[in-house]
């Protein structure tokens, strides 16, 4: 059965901290911090607050997989 989202409903977004993206992405986390400053097409984070910072988890499964 193929499951389709109607177009105004919207999709939730799951923000993961950098132990978890350097886990995802079988990194560690001090490398996490210099992609993000040395790689230019590396998701950049979200930053609602002092030291919190969380990537979407989707922009690094999607990065990760991109050759």
């Amino acid at each position: 059965m193929n499951e389709e989202k109607a177009p105004n409903e919207q999709q939730t977004v799951k923000l993961i901290p950098a132990k978890v993206v350097a886990s995802i992405l079988n990194i560690n986390v001090r490398t996490v911090w210099k992609f993000m400053q040395n790689k230019p097409n590396f998701p950049q984070p979200l930053k609602r607050f002092p030291r919190y910072t969380r990537w979407n988890e989707a922009e690094i499964l999607n990065w990760r997989d991109t050759p």
